[in-house]
């Protein structure tokens, strides 16, 4: 079994996937698998409050943006998915 890492070289293009829970993450899971997210858990929007949430409130998610965070990380990764 191989693993892939985050390698420095990798770090300094990867610098906007660094949240959890929060906008870029719930962004992707829209765009892979939208059944999974619920923004109805955020009844005063973005002024609800959060838990262990790190970055930009999950409210502003898109599936759009996802798509564009995705298709990113897949550009990055794809040298070292091929050469698996």
């Amino acid at each position: 079994m191989k693993l892939l890492g985050i390698t420095d070289t990798v770090k300094a293009q990867w610098n906007y996937m660094n949240d959890h829970a929060a906008k870029n993450e719930t962004s992707i899971t829209m765009y892979v698998q939208p059944e999974l997210v619920d923004l109805s858990v955020f009844p005063q929007a973005e002024n609800s409050p959060l838990i262990g949430v790190n970055g930009e409130h999950p409210f502003f998610a898109s599936r759009e943006y996802g798509k564009e965070l995705f298709t990113k990380a897949l550009e990055i990764l794809k040298p070292w998915i091929v050469a698996i």
